[in-house]
């Protein structure tokens, strides 16, 4: 994962012509795609993590959970007519 501050630090020690690799984070923790968002939220936090990779059932990344996009999903949730339901957060469990 390459970062803003992960560009930051880069671009002050070694200048522009920064490889990615050398500058990206690479021991983000991950989280099966089936598991609990409580799952990431609580890697975030315990790690102090960027972010959480999500992976599917081969271990391949198929997405990122970040502080930035819990907060989004967390805005458009309060954003919503009380009584709406929001994504999958609003279905009863096992529906």
């Amino acid at each position: 994962m390459l970062g803003r501050g992960d560009i930051v630090r880069a671009l002050k020690s070694r200048g522009p012509d920064a490889r990615v690799g050398e500058a990206m984070t690479t021991d983000i923790p991950t989280i099966g795609h089936r598991q609990c968002l409580d799952e990431a939220f609580r890697l975030l936090q315990d790690k102090a993590a960027p972010a959480v990779g999500v992976v599917d059932a081969q271990g391949r990344l198929i997405g990122l959970i970040t502080a930035s996009t819990v907060g989004e999903m967390l805005m458009v949730r309060d954003a919503m007519p009380a009584g709406s339901r929001f994504g999958p957060w609003g279905r009863p469990a096992g529906a």
